[in-house]
């Protein structure tokens, strides 16, 4: 019988258990590689076999504090402070989880000792400047930001929290470039690439803004912020349809978020989906009911359906959150008003002198002249209104006198359409003298293919629609287009944009520069002395008064005042001719604007127009009438015509 020999053949058996150094290198090498939950497993190995050993405290609260939990963090990281009380290492861990923690000044003390030290820590220095923003210390955070930047210029996350903190200091074209040279190390940082388009947006610059958030959204298609931003950035420029599309998307992303649902339900407003509106707002104030704005906005969609308890009542309440809300108490006032409810009327006249000397409300200025509040209130108010409707616009610093043979005249209007506006003066833009005058009508209201409209576009040179534009680039449309004068048809009545003036420089009464000024008024001069031919079978010659709707040619011997309503006649009372106000009438020397109306009867009535460049009542506009005659005309009509006269 064959034998085998007992046990086991080959090498002998070794112990295969690691060491803790050998744990330690392991979990080292897969934190390097970014495998944390493994490298966590084995530290915590190591940690239970050596539980005050510092290289594990150390390396596993610093992968705690990347993974999110700061509060284990930080007491892994003090234990090992404890452990190894001079460990220069472990201070920028240790002062980022105090950051993480929100104990940003004991984070602040750790930063500080840290470049103590080592005052090139460019890292310590970053950090530092992130602690000082969190404390609100931001001209402090920028320092340290441009300090580590002159020591490391290429330091992408200083760069980015440098545009962050000019941004907020509103400083937007420095943010912008500071956003610029992070995304030149780093063209993918999203957050960098969304601020840049967020700072676009904030210098009125929304077609660039729109093409950034394009850019952000290519990298990240359900990026829920640029969405959202991005149909912010359409509403501006009043493509409110594709607006709404965005915000839906963004809501896609992030259901429910009140910030989208409030920017939503502003779109939907614009195109007067009004009960969509309320919706958006309802669902809005449901996850935020503090939001004084939503309540304000939510009462405008019921005004407009013609729910006025409603509206009365978001108003209210908008107001119960926010006394100061710039625009509440001024809607509430009108409702109020048109309401005829006295009593309420009457409590809110109370509040009106304070809210407008503390400019806490913007208040249409119009609603004043039925109050019974001071003109020094008036005016507040008025400047007030102006300047919120100003806001963040910046008006050129002077203006030159453009050298053209005819003035250039821009009318702004958002009434070119079936408008009393349109009616009145269709046939203003139809008698400018072509010669000497270019019109220019600028509409920003909407088009109705009336005949009306089409009027207006045929009787002005050039027409320009500018709704789809916002103020500041309707003014740079102005400006491109060399306005010598704009004429705003508007004033404070709804849909004005005076914004759009606001950022314009053109030549606005007392700022026509001295020889455009001459040039004007021998325009004027001319045009009123211009003769015309006449219809009459008598070969003597005639003259008119220039802009006036009724007047005509008449024959020597008789007087057409531009501003009468209807030309009269007199008899000849002397040798001399008839003839309209001249310079030689005027005691100033200079072009009259106005005409006054001689009429036939004894003593003649003057016209409250008088002379217009010196505004007192002198010589007869007819030259039939002598001196003595006229002035005696005059002393008998002064009482009448004392009360009417203009001062200056």
């Amino acid at each position: 019988m064959e034998h085998r020999a007992r046990g086991r053949s080959g090498p002998p058996e070794v112990n295969t258990i690691p060491t803790p150094a050998q744990t330690m290198q392991q979990a080292l090498t897969l934190h390097r590689q970014g495998r944390l939950a493994e490298a966590e497993r084995l530290y915590r190995a190591a940690l239970a076999k050596q539980p005050r050993q510092f290289e594990v405290l150390h390396f596993l609260g610093v992968l705690r504090l990347q993974q999110g939990d700061a509060r284990e963090a930080f007491e892994l990281l003090r234990a090992a402070t404890k452990a190894k009380p001079n460990a220069a290492e472990v201070q920028p861990s240790l002062g980022a989880a105090l950051a993480a923690l929100g104990r940003h000044e004991e984070a602040l003390a750790v930063y500080d000792a840290i470049l103590r030290a080592k005052p090139d820590d460019t890292d310590a220095g970053y950090n530092r400047g992130v602690v000082f923003s969190h404390l609100g210390r931001h001209a402090e955070a920028l320092a340290s930001y441009d300090k580590v930047l002159a020591s490391r210029p290429g330091h992408v996350a200083a760069l980015f929290n440098r545009g962050n903190v000019l941004a907020m200091f509103q400083r937007f074209d420095e943010a912008l470039a500071s956003y610029d040279s992070a995304l030149a190390l780093a063209p993918r940082h999203i957050d960098a690439l969304a601020n840049r388009a967020d700072a676009l947006k904030a210098l009125r610059r929304h077609d660039e803004a729109l093409a950034a958030y394009d850019r952000v959204l290519r990298i990240v298609p359900q990026h829920a912020d640029a969405l959202n931003n991005r149909g912010n950035a359409l509403f501006e420029l009043r493509r409110y349809d594709e607006a709404i599309a965005s915000l839906n998307a963004a809501l896609a992303v992030k259901p429910n978020d009140p910030d989208m649902l409030f920017n939503l339900g502003r779109a939907l407003q614009e195109v007067d989906r009004d009960e969509a509106a309320l919706v958006a707002f309802g669902e809005a104030l449901a996850a935020r009911p503090e939001n004084a704005d939503a309540w304000y906005s939510r009462g405008n969609s019921s005004l407009k359906l013609e729910r006025t308890s409603d509206a009365i009542a978001d108003y209210e309440r908008a107001l119960a959150l926010a006394p100061d809300h710039p625009h509440a108490f001024d809607v509430l006032l009108r409702v109020r008003l048109d309401a005829c409810d006295w009593q309420d009327v009457a409590r809110l006249t109370e509040e009106v002198p304070w809210r407008v000397a503390g400019a806490s409300s913007t208040i249409h200025p119009l609603k004043l002249l039925c109050l019974p509040v001071t003109p020094a209130i008036q005016l507040r108010c008025a400047q007030s209104w102006v300047a919120e409707k100003t806001r963040g616009l910046q008006t050129p610093s002077n203006f030159e006198a453009h050298h053209r043979d005819r003035l250039r005249i821009a009318y702004l209007s958002a009434d070119f359409r079936v408008h009393a506006v349109a009616m009145l003066i269709a046939e203003l833009f139809e008698l400018h003298d072509r010669s000497r005058f270019e019109v220019l009508a600028i509409s920003f209201g909407p088009e109705d293919g009336s005949q009306m409209r089409s009027r207006i576009v045929q009787s002005v040179d050039q027409f320009h629609d500018v709704s789809a534009r916002d103020d500041l680039e309707s003014a740079k449309l102005i400006k491109d287009l060399e306005v010598d004068i704009a004429v705003d048809l508007m004033g404070h009545t709804r849909h004005a944009r005076i914004g759009i003036l606001g950022a314009t420089r053109v030549m606005l009464g007392s700022e026509f520069s001295r020889p455009v000024r001459r040039r004007f008024r021998r325009a004027i001069s001319a045009t009123r002395e211009q003769p015309e031919p006449t219809s009459s079978t008598t070969s003597s010659p005639t003259r008119s008064c220039c802009h006036s709707r009724t007047s005509r040619s008449i024959p020597n011997g008789s007087f057409t005042c531009r501003t009468a309503t209807k030309s009269t006649t007199g008899a000849v009372r002397s040798p001399r001719k008839c003839r309209p106000v001249g310079k030689q009438d005027c005691p100033n020397r200079r072009s009259c604007s106005a005409a006054s109306t001689t009429v036939s009867k004894s003593p003649p009535r003057f016209s409250r127009s008088g002379c217009g460049c010196c505004a007192r009542w002198t010589l007869a506009s007819c030259g039939c009438w002598s001196a003595t005659q006229s002035q005696a005309a005059i002393s008998a009509a002064k009482p009448r015509l004392a009360a009417s006269i203009p001062s200056g």
